[in-house]
């Protein structure tokens, strides 16, 4: 992000209201002409309550004379003192109703809108991070994206309530000003100096600190869930290793500093209010010890300073919110603006508005998987300078099993993205029956589609059997007899079917309440239950023993021999249910052919 816009505390606004739909535009717009009303309202007020402070304070013959009492006798028929009084009274109590109504309204306006459009971001940032292409995940930091996701989103709408509270008081600050500065502006030039220059060199000298803290406090929330994630994750050592306290005292550290931070910056918003509110009574008590006619005529001192205290009344919160929303939100740029850069993503959404469109114009039949085809094929990694993959080719047609082989660091797994789509190759063409994918990208989408990949460790979801199996659906759309073929397809039926729950069995967090083999094969069910025209296994058999792995691979290889298989294993025997092996040796094809032929090599 620019260093310019970081340096701007509203730098967020320009992302958001790009990214928001038109009814909230129009919502935001509606919200600022109520402010501007709110501060009509205001001004009227103010300025409303000196005739009245003139009504009780000056002698009621010389009121009665004026002519502006004299205009309002005439106008209304009034024909006592008391009645004009009553109806001053009235006159201000009802803009004073009106007003104070107008700005809970516009209160509770403003929050709710605040948490729909912190909402409509926090969907927005989901999305774009969850159609980032394969090659961005790899590097991203998934601490940094829950936080930002799960938790920035908060600090998000409490800096748009914050940003419209800022708003707020500078149009209710302007009106207010103005209804005091027709009062009496001298006074009210005085006050306005006096309150301008505190806020402006306590803003000045809070900038650096609150600026500081912001990044250290959102650079420590980022350390806590990963922290937490990483304790979790590793409880069996920590339990093995009486690790406990170590964990603890981390967090602990980072948790107070976080805190103490927190409260500085608390500290830092607020306390301008209490200093200015002495302030104010001490300029008072002034004037009126010394009766100066400088800043008043002294008969009109108490119609004057009552009607300047109701300005002050009204403008101290008003100045108070401008400083306390950009201090909040200066204590909280640094996550917002990490949210700011999920939002700022590029869209890449593949949108497809009809697949039955689709399929009338695929001439080539690309869902109809024959043969695939990489030709002259590089790639390699961002972060490395070296190709892993040059001038690399290999055709696959409907129906083969083939078996990966090679040791670590080879390319096996790189080879399995590149043909599933997952990342696309720095030159070279991907064909599918005929038509490169990357040429017309609207089809890939649905080679994926056309692919289940089952890896070696299984991520599953905290819900039941079920909900794993049918990873994607629910209620209607799941049809239990697939999921029961797949679960015996893939020798899990039988554990499941005994289980107390049946298939609502739960498996906890990442499937800590099932074994290693257990995770395996409901990740097979899983691929199966999709009925793909491609399958993919990565090691997806390592956690089975061999009787299961045996009853597993003879079931998927009967089911459909128009299925394709692509197998990547350690473990020899699992080659013998392919009719073709590929061995890698640094990106490079070194055998292809069958396993009879290369299975001698190895023992």
């Amino acid at each position: 992000m620019n260093s310019k816009v970081e340096e701007n505390i509203f730098s967020f606004v320009r992302p958001l209201w790009s990214n928001i739909s038109l009814k909230r535009k129009k919502q935001l717009l509606t919200s600022l002409l109520i402010i501007i009303l709110n501060g009509i309202l205001d001004l009227v007020s103010v300025t409303s309550i000196l005739p009245l402070l003139y009504l009780l304070s000056s002698d009621k013959d010389v009121i009665m004379e004026t002519k502006v009492v004299k205009l309002l006798v005439n106008l209304f028929q009034f024909e006592s003192y008391d009645q004009i009084l009553i109806f001053s009274s009235i006159v201000f109590a009802f803009v004073a109703i009106f007003s104070g109504s107008l700005r809970l309204f516009n209160l509770y306006f403003n929050t709710r809108l605040s948490g729909l459009i912190a909402s409509d971001i926090s969907t927005v940032a989901f999305s774009k991070v969850l159609y980032q292409p394969f090659s961005y995940h790899v590097n991203l930091k998934s601490s940094e994206v829950i936080t930002s996701i799960a938790s920035y989103v908060n600090t998000l709408n409490a800096g748009l309530i914050n940003f419209m509270q800022f708003i707020t008081g500078v149009i209710l600050s302007i009106f207010i000003v103005i209804g005091a500065l027709f009062i009496s502006w001298k006074l009210s030039l005085l006050g306005l100096i006096i309150y301008s220059s505190m806020y402006l060199f306590i803003a000045l000298y809070g900038k650096k600190r609150l600026k500081r803290n912001s990044r250290i406090i959102t650079d420590f929330n980022i350390r806590i869930v990963k922290g937490i994630q990483e304790s979790l994750g590793s409880i069996r050592d920590i339990i093995l290793g009486d690790l406990q306290d170590y964990y603890i005292k981390l967090h602990k550290g980072t948790e107070s500093s976080t805190r103490r931070l927190v409260a500085n910056n608390m500290f830092l918003t607020f306390f301008p209010r209490y200093a200015l509110e002495a302030i104010t009574l001490v300029l008072i008590s002034i004037i009126i010890l010394f009766r100066s006619n400088i800043f008043v005529e002294s008969e009109a001192i108490v119609p004057t300073l009552g009607a300047l205290g109701v300005c002050m009344q009204k403008l101290l919160p008003a100045f108070q919110s401008l400083y306390t929303s950009w201090a909040t939100i200066s204590s909280q740029r640094s996550s917002i603006l990490k949210l700011i850069k999920f939002i700022e993503l590029e869209d890449k959404a593949e949108h497809y508005s009809n697949f039955q469109i689709i399929k009338e114009r695929d001439k080539n039949n690309i869902l109809d998987f024959q043969k695939l085809e990489l030709s002259n094929i590089f790639f390699r990694y961002e972060s490395k300078r070296d190709y892993l993959f040059k001038r690399f080719n290999l055709v696959i047609n409907k129906g083969e099993r083939i078996g990966i082989i090679g040791k670590t660091g080879d390319g096996k797994s790189t080879l399995l993205d590149i043909i599933m789509g997952l990342v696309e190759p720095n030159s070279g063409e991907f064909n599918i029956n005929g038509r490169d994918i990357y040429k017309e990208k609207k089809f890939l989408k649905l080679w994926r589609k056309k692919i289940s990949h089952v890896p070696q460790n299984i991520y599953l979801l905290d819900k039941s059997i079920i909900g794993n199996i049918v990873l994607g659906e629910s209620g209607d759309k799941i049809e239990f007899k697939r999921v029961r073929k797949a679960a015996k397809l893939a020798q899990i039926d039988d554990f499941i079917s005994n289980s107390s729950a049946k298939y609502d069995t739960l498996v906890g967090e990442r499937g800590l309440k099932i074994s290693g083999g257990q995770k395996q094969r409901i990740g097979i069910a899983r691929a199966l239950y999709n009925t793909p025209d491609v399958l993919i296994l990565d090691e997806a058999t390592s956690a089975l023993d061999q009787e299961t792995e045996r009853l597993v691979m003879e079931s998927i290889t009967k089911i459909n021999k128009k299925m394709t298989i692509i197998i990547v294993a350690h473990r020899l025997r699992t080659m013998k249910y392919c009719n073709r092996v590929i061995k890698l040796k640094k990106g490079e094809i070194i055998f292809d052919g069958k396993p009879s032929e290369i299975f001698n090599d190895f023992y």
